[in-house]
């Protein structure tokens, strides 16, 4: 039977078409599966920080992000073309099946991508707990206070702290330097210790401080206290003071 020329080139045409589909798609697929395992890497390596380690999820986010655009480049649009071009024409080929596979892998991990980076922006939103660091800062400065080790208690304080008082840097050397002088013993007690992040690494701390100096020679003792509320910054992994707006945890006579 005569077969038009025109029909027998279409159909030469097509055969070309599905035998360059068969030749180039596991191609694609190997580079769909490579990205989607590069995907897998970034997910579970987000999943291991450190919820407090807000610089690294940040940069995670970023990276997730940055990814996730990139997700759907080629050859995926030209791995779902050719897929639809042996599936539509009847063509039993494992590279269909495979291609199709590929693809729902891809929407799988789109959504993997929407749910780690959803659960990242919520922990660098969340304010971080740096209330264990802050009441060992306490601790410290209890133990230096009653050391009556004035230039400990000096490096507690951020250069340009200040005091709801008006009581400078300078002033405060003074006070603690005549304080140690004068008293045999120092104790100093700090009760109530609670924190309100400000966010930024700064903290508001509230507490009830007691300072109870003595002179042996003499059997005299001088009791003080105050409510104190203070700000105060985590930076570079050091704790400081930055402002004491109530109360005072010094003798000003």
């Amino acid at each position: 039977q005569h077969v038009p020329l025109a029909e027998s080139r279409a159909r030469e045409d097509r055969e070309r078409a599905f035998q360059d589909a068969r030749r180039t798609l596991p191609d694609m697929l190997e580079k769909m599966r490579l990205r989607l395992e590069s995907g897998n890497r970034l997910i579970n390596a987000a999943a291991d920080l450190a919820s407090n380690d807000k610089a690294g999820l940040r940069m995670a986010y970023d990276g997730l992000g940055n990814y996730h655009q990139t997700l759907l480049d080629e050859p995926y649009s030209q791995m779902i073309a050719l897929r639809s071009l042996l599936q539509d024409a009847g063509q039993d080929d494992q590279s269909v099946g495979a291609a199709t596979e590929v693809a729902n892998q891809v929407g799988i991990m789109s959504s993997r991508l929407y749910e780690a980076k959803s659960h990242l922006k919520n922990l660098i939103a969340k304010p971080e707990d740096l209330s264990a660091e802050l009441k060992d800062f306490y601790q410290q400065f209890q133990e230096a206070y009653q050391a009556k080790n004035d230039s400990r208690l000096m490096s507690f304080l951020s250069d340009d702290w200040s005091a709801g008082d008006g009581t400078t840097l300078m002033d405060l050397e003074d006070y603690f330097r005549n304080m140690f002088s004068v008293f045999d013993d120092i104790q100093l007690n700090i009760s109530g210790l609670r924190f309100e992040s400000l966010g930024g690494g700064r903290t508001r701390a509230y507490y009830e401080l007691q300072i109870v100096g003595r002179i042996f020679a003499d059997n005299l003792k001088h009791e003080e206290k105050s409510s104190v509320v203070e700000e105060v910054e985590v930076k570079d992994g050091k704790v400081k003071i930055v402002r004491t707006p109530q109360g005072r945890f010094w003798y000003s006579n």
